[in-house]
């Protein structure tokens, strides 16, 4: 694999990591009280402006790196999908080819097992 799929495996597990999360909401939540905090004694007009800043750059940095990450899962899930489809095709070939066979049987072998008087009943009932 190449540096980039290993960086984005890397940071698609550091993603998901719960440490990760709660240090993330620690940090967000110790901010927003030092906002709350600033507005309440009137320092700070204008206290979450600097959070929303913050915030909005993470989730244009972090966007393109989580739909790099989900195209590659995709490609890697619908590598066995493609397989299975390539078998189900080839299963149904395989069945439409021996019932071809066994009608192909039954017309040889029609004449022995059935009189003349009933012949023409059973063929029509097997090609309907």
């Amino acid at each position: 694999m190449s540096y980039g799929v290993n960086l984005l495996d890397v940071h698609r597990q550091a993603g998901r990591l719960l440490a990760f999360t709660d240090l993330e909401t620690l940090l967000l939540a110790a901010w927003i009280m030092l906002n709350v905090a600033g507005w309440i004694a009137n320092w700070d007009p204008y206290s979450f402006i600097l959070l929303n800043l913050v915030l909005a750059i993470q989730a244009a940095y972090v966007r393109p790196i989580i739909m790099m990450s989900q195209k590659r899962q995709g490609r890697d899930r619908s590598a066995p999908l493609y397989e299975r489809l390539q078998i189900n095709v080839k299963t149904a070939l395989k069945i439409k080819l021996l019932h071809q066979k066994i009608d192909t049987i039954v017309e040889q072998k029609l004449p022995e097992l059935v009189g003349p008087s009933l012949r023409s009943k059973v063929a029509a009932n097997c090609r309907s």
